[in-house]
C-alpha cells in the first residue's frame, strides 16, 4: 500500500508521451530529480513493468529470454532467501547473486525453464519489498539480445569486461552537491585501481557528477554493478559506462576534452542541452552557445509557448560542437548546472533529434514506440495526486 516512487503513465497520443519526457525528465519532485523515459517494455509488447501488472496476456514469444535480471536487494539479504522468492514463479535452471570480494552487491540473474515463468517473475516480483527495499526485476536485456551471460556482474578477472564494456571509465551523477570528493573517491576505490578521478565543478563547487577511470574493464563493470542506485546522502547515485570516452569523443565534464582526437570522432554538429531553468530566455542561452562558434540553428523546446529547459544547437563545424560540450556542460545557468552533450539522434542519422514535443498528429519522432512513459526516483512520500497533476499537463 506504499509508494516505491516509480510507475507508468499512458497517454492517448505518441506526442503527448514525448512531451512528458521532455518536460518532466529531471524535474525536481520534493527535492529529487524525476527520471522519465519511454517505457521500453510496453514498447516491445512485453511485460509492462509494475508489480502485478502483466503484458496483457501476449504470447510468451514477446519475452525474448528466459532470464531475468534483478537489482536493489540489500547486500545483507541471503542468496537462499532471494532464490526462494524467485522459485515461486517456476522452475529455476540457474540462479546467481553477483558478488564482490565474497560479498553480495544486491544484483543478479535468474534463468527459468520457460518464457512464461520469466514473464511471471517480472510481473509478480518487480517491486516486491525485500528487507525494506523494493526489488527491481526485469527482462535481462543482455541475453535477450543474444549476448553472453547478461546482467552487470563483475566480469571474471582478466577477461576485459563482458563484451559490452568499451571503456574503463564510468560516469556518475546525482550525488548531492555537498557530498565531499573524498567520500565519493572512497566508494569508487573499493572496486579496483583508480587511474583518474574527477568530480566536476563549477566555480569551485561540486555539481554532483564526474568520471572515474579504472585500470581494468572488469573493475569499471564492478563499480557499475555495486554503486548504481547506491544511496549517497539520501540520493540514489547514477553510475554507468562513460559512453563518450568509450566512443573516443568528449569525455563529459566541463573543460575536459576528448584528448585532442580528430573532429571526426564527434559524428554530429548538433548538441543537445537540458536542465536550463524554464524562466531563462532563449536569447541568453543562445548567447552562451555563440561563444563556441557559428550557430546555424538554435531551438529552445517549448510547451504551450513556455520553455521546458531543453533544446538543440547546431554549429557550422564539428570542432565547434565539440568545444560546446567541453566548455558549456556543467555551466551554471540561473542556479542550475546545464547539461550539454552530443545529440544522439542526429549522430545516428535520425531526424531533428533531442526530445522536443513532436508536431501535432505526427505520432512522435519515429523513436517513440509506445504511448507509455516510465517514471522513477520520486520520493516515497510524494502523493499519487501530485504526480498525476504533473503528468496530466502534457495530454
Amino acid at each position: 500500500g506504499s509508494s516505491i516512487g516509480s510507475g507508468l503513465c499512458t497517454y492517448s497520443r505518441f506526442e503527448e508521451a514525448q512531451a512528458a519526457i521532455a518536460g518532466l525528465h529531471e524535474a525536481d519532485v520534493d527535492g529529487r530529480p524525476l527520471l522519465v523515459k519511454q517505457d521500453e517494455a510496453s514498447g516491445a509488447g512485453a511485460v509492462a513493468g509494475g508489480k502485478g501488472k502483466s503484458g496483457g496476456g501476449g504470447a510468451p514469444g514477446k519475452l525474448t529470454t528466459k532470464t531475468v535480471f534483478f537489482a536493489n536487494a540489500p547486500w545483507e539479504t541471503t542468496e537462499g532467501y532471494l532464490k526462494k522468492q524467485f522459485a515461486t514463479c517456476g522452475t529455476i535452471v540457474h540462479f546467481e547473486l553477483f558478488q564482490r570480494n565474497g560479498t553480495s552487491i544486491g544484483n543478479g540473474l535468474c534463468t527459468y525453464a520457460r518464457f512464461e515463468e520469466a514473464k511471471d517473475a517480472v510481473a509478480s516480483l518487480n517491486g516486491l519489498e525485500v528487507d525494506g527495499r523494493p526489488l527491481l526485476v526485469k527482462e535481462d536485456e543482455q541475453t535477450a539480445k543474444g549476448g553472453g551471460k547478461g546482467g552487470v556482474a563483475p566480469a571474471p578477472a582478466g577477461k576485459g569486461g563482458n563484451g559490452k564494456m568499451t571503456t574503463k571509465s564510468v560516469f556518475f551523477a546525482n550525488a548531492p552537491w555537498e557530498t565531499t570528493e573524498g567520500y565519493l573517491r572512497k566508494q569508487f576505490y573499493q572496486f579496483g585501481t583508480v587511474v583518474d578521478f574527477q568530480l566536476f565543478q563549477k566555480n569551485g563547487s561540486s555539481i554532483g557528477s564526474g568520471l572515474c577511470t579504472y585500470s581494468r574493464f572488469e573493475e569499471a563493470q564492478a563499480a557499475i554493478a555495486g554503486l548504481h542506485e547506491a544511496d549517497v546522502d539520501g540520493r540514489p547515485l547514477l553510475v554507468k559506462q562513460d559512453e563518450a570516452s568509450g566512443a573516443g569523443a568528449v569525455a563529459g565534464g566541463k573543460g575536459k576534452s576528448g584528448g585532442g582526437g580528430a573532429p571526426g570522432k564527434l559524428t554530429t554538429k548538433t548538441v543537445f542541452f537540458a536542465n536550463a531553468p524554464w524562466e531563462t530566455t532563449e536569447g541568453y542561452l543562445k548567447k552562451q552557445f555563440a561563444t563556441c562558434g557559428t550557430i546555424v540553428h538554435f531551438e529552445l523546446f517549448q510547451r504551450n509557448g513556455t520553455s521546458i529547459g531543453n533544446g538543440l544547437c547546431t554549429y557550422a563545424r564539428f570542432e565547434e560542437a565539440k568545444d560546446a560540450v567541453a566548455s558549456l556542460n556543467g555551466l551554471e545557468v540561473d542556479g542550475r548546472p546545464l547539461l550539454v552533450k552530443e545529440d544522439e539522434q542526429t549522430a545516428k542519422g535520425g531526424g531533428k533529434g533531442g526530445v522536443a514535443p513532436a508536431p501535432a498528429g505526427k505520432g512522435g519522432n519515429g523513436k517513440m514506440t509506445t504511448k507509455s512513459v516510465f517514471f522513477a526516483n520520486a520520493p516515497w512520500e510524494t502523493t499519487e495526486g501530485y504526480l498525476r497533476k504533473q503528468f496530466y499537463q502534457f495530454g
